[in-house]
């Protein structure tokens, strides 16, 4: 049930997820460049170290982070649509204080670590 819903959830166009996967394919444009420089890399010795410099006229480095962010930023948005489509039920206990069962506490410490480690990449 979660699947469905969560599945319709990305695929709704007020999400911010679509835009997220236009920048995706937008920063993957150099791709086919990358590609013909590691071909290139079998033809050539190993006794040297050759570092890929430019990507579209672009300096590499600039390149791989924008595709880094685009990616963290795909991630960041599906992980928010997640935890705001997916239920969680809490169980009642004799006391009245509300606990999650182990499945759904462990899964919910996984999205939340997941989301920290995401965060922390953005910010660097």
């Amino acid at each position: 049930m979660d699947h469905q819903t969560f599945a319709s959830a990305i695929l709704d166009p007020t999400n911010s997820i679509t835009q997220e996967l236009e920048a995706i394919k937008k920063a993957l444009g150099p791709q086919r460049e990358a590609e013909e420089f590691l071909t290139g890399l079998d033809i050539q010795s190993a006794k040297t170290t050759i570092r890929l410099s430019a990507l579209s006229q672009r300096p590499a480095r600039d390149v791989i982070e924008e595709q880094a962010k685009a990616l963290t930023d795909l991630l960041n948005a599906a992980n928010q649509v997640a935890l705001q489509v997916c239920a969680t039920k809490t169980p009642s206990t004799s006391n009245r204080r509300h606990f999650a069962n182990r499945p759904t506490s462990k899964r919910r410490q996984k999205l939340a670590k997941q989301l920290h480690k995401i965060n922390a990449l953005s910010l660097t």
